[in-house]
């Protein structure tokens, strides 16, 4: 009974740390590749700052297309 009990042990052994090794792995590779994609979205990422830079030039393009419009208006 003694050798029947160390055979099933070494089989589930055998059957669950190739299996274990696998999911490591494939955790690590998603944690890589998660990783990659934080650190390009960081370098992708727009501040503030530059978001406010960005609408001041929008809005004063239209602006100077709300005068423009307004003088055509004026001059029909």
């Amino acid at each position: 009974m003694e050798m029947n009990a160390t055979f099933i042990w070494d089989v589930i052994l055998a059957i669950f740390i190739p299996v274990a090794i696998l999911v490591v792995r494939g955790i690590s590779n998603r944690l890589e590749k998660t990783e990659d994609l934080l650190a390009r979205t960081r370098e992708e990422y727009i501040t503030k700052i530059e978001v406010r830079e960005d609408m001041k030039q929008l809005m004063d393009a239209i602006n100077r297309l709300d005068a423009k419009i307004d003088s055509y208006m004026k001059d029909r």
